[in-house]
């Protein structure tokens, strides 16, 4: 009971004194129940017996010739602790992500049976923990799950894991009890038993835990009603390959590399999840997910989804990496969603034409054959952002001319050195209507631009596929099935999208900016502003679109 599951943690949770730490390491224990749990021990006291005779720990006295005991060496086990001389260097079966340095180097005087347990790193000036398959085994299994009916894995680690964030996304583990904790972002729950100082990480829900060592059962505290069996099965993939790295693991491994080996994989988190399958219950068409990582104003920073740091393409046409990802998995996936990723039209090139993870392909391939590790998107001719690029990108510039028709797409300046963005007209087409006197342009691009295309103001967000400029009221609507844009010239109460005929609302006028309407030409009534430009505007639409 004198260990932490957390590292992190200041205060014993058994008697709230403050805990020490090993000197190396900085792995944190209680002195006084350390103390008391000796003591028990080395009673003889039959009816209690405690846990400790399975502690692997290095410990070393700070006196060889202390007078509460016989003379000894430096190497002894911790039940002849003597509170006056006795000291912790580690425990060697606490895992805490830390390292020590060489300043520390004359307590360094142990190695494990003749082999090093350490990985020393001379540049950097530290000692990496290391634990090896000689004398320590991982072991992985699939349970039934009480929520839902796919079996879960569960991986069994020979050591107490007392990090405080997730092995996967790195969040901040929430803590149910002094031996449970879990990920709230990864469905993934952490149980320890306090007799084997052994660790169990489910990928799941369960409602009890098992030792592997000492068979003893735990029952799990953790509300997770809300995972979704769609959601086990989009990692599958990654739990086979948790079982294929522990099925290979050899006798000279390092047990610890699995924390390293986890982190990589592609593992899909609930947020994403929760936000993708949120979108598709408030939308009639449950089955097709919508391009989610793709901004409609091309100047943020961040997705509006996952809140990570955008990427940009050539025409600085910015998209979300690992949203970009998580569509490709659904789109590759044998659930019932589909994912309108099928509309996109992109170019992708490889950077590793021999990638190990998969078979080799040519530089031309369409998006559902991305892979994380050598994929890079070109550019997206679908995103329009008036963005040019310079001939210093042109080795990356592998296409000139549309795949469709094979006419030439991009303009030249030479004395400008860079390349315009255009679309091909004979693939693409642009219509107009007129709705309660109200002209709709049809575009088939995803219109990115942050300013009004008639006054050059910057326009205002309404909502992921939603923005208005308040200086000309004009309505951007678009579609994340077909990255389509409306472009409205006035105010209606929905929006369809030409392609697929999905009808989007459009947000009052009172939402979208009141104060801008009591302010239009001095008098209070939309309706006459609108009247008052439509004539004017509409007309030349009319007559540039049917030329």
């Amino acid at each position: 009971m004198f260990i932490p599951f957390n590292n992190k943690s200041n205060q014993c949770y058994c008697c709230k004194k403050n805990y020490s730490k090993t000197l190396l390491f900085e792995q944190k224990y209680c002195k006084d129940c350390l103390q008391w749990y000796i003591k028990y021990a080395t009673s003889n006291t039959d009816s209690i017996k405690t846990a400790i005779g399975n502690l692997d720990v290095c410990i070393r006295t700070t006196n060889t010739n202390c007078d509460n005991h016989k003379p000894r060496n430096l190497d002894f086990c911790i039940r002849e602790w003597c509170e006056n001389c006795s000291e912790i260097l580690y425990f060697k079966q606490i895992v805490t992500n830390q390292r020590f340095d060489f300043k520390n180097m004359d307590h360094f005087f142990k190695k494990n049976r003749k082999k090093s347990i350490y990985k020393q790193n001379v540049s950097d000036n530290f000692f990496e923990f290391k634990l090896y398959s000689n004398y320590y085994s991982i072991s992985f299994e699939f349970i039934e799950s009480t929520l839902v009916k796919n079996h879960i894995p569960i991986l069994h680690l020979p050591w107490w894991d007392a990090h405080n964030q997730c092995i996967i996304c790195n969040s901040k583990l929430k803590f149910k009890s002094n031996c449970q904790k879990w990920c709230s972002n990864c469905f993934i729950i952490y149980t320890g038993c306090r007799y084997c100082l052994t660790t169990n990480i489910i990928f799941g829900n369960t409602e009890k835990s098992q030792c592997m060592k000492c068979k003893r059962l735990s029952l799990i505290d953790i509300n997770m009603k809300n995972i979704k069996e769609h959601f086990l099965k989009l990692n599958t993939c990654n739990y086979n390959q948790i079982t294929n790295y522990v099925n290979n693991i050899d006798k000279h491994s390092n047990l610890l590399e699995i924390y390293i080996f986890i982190k990589k994989l592609e593992y899909f988190d609930l947020k994403m999840y929760s936000q993708t399958i949120e979108y598709l219950e408030n939308n009639e068409d449950y089955s097709i997910m919508p391009i989610m990582f793709i901004p409609f104003i091309n100047d943020e920073d961040r997705c509006y989804c996952c809140k990570n740091i955008y990427s940009e393409t050539l025409f600085k046409q910015k998209y979300c990496k690992d949203c970009l990802y998580w569509c490709i998995k659904y789109t590759t996936s044998n659930l019932n969603i589909k994912c309108a990723i099928d509309n996109l039209d992109v170019c992708v090139r490889t950077t590793n034409t021999n990638c190990d993870k998969h078979e080799p392909k040519n530089l031309d391939f369409c998006i559902q054959g991305w892979c994380e590790n050598c994929t890079e998107i070109l550019y997206f001719k679908q995103i329009v952002t008036k963005q040019k690029f310079d001939f210093g990108n042109l080795d990356h510039f592998n296409e000139e001319t549309c795949r469709l028709c094979k006419k030439l797409m991009y303009k030249q300046n030479v004395q400008d050195d860079f390349f315009e963005f255009e679309l091909c007209s004979n693939c693409y087409s642009i219509s107009f209507e007129f709705s309660e006197s109200i002209l709709i342009l049809y575009l088939p691009w995803w219109d990115a631009r942050n300013k009004c295309m008639i006054c050059h103001q910057p326009l205002k967000s309404k909502s992921s596929c939603q923005k208005y400029c308040s200086n000309c009221l004009m309505v951007y609507t678009g579609c994340r099935i077909c990255l389509t844009t409306n472009i409205i010239f006035g105010y209606i109460n929905q929006s369809q999208c030409k392609r697929c005929k999905r009808i989007e609302k459009i947000a009052s006028i009172d939402t979208i900016d009141t104060i801008v309407v009591d302010n239009v030409s001095g008098n209070s009534n939309i309706d006459e502003f609108l009247n008052f430009t439509k004539f004017n505007m509409n007309n030349q639409v009319y007559d540039y679109v049917n030329n």
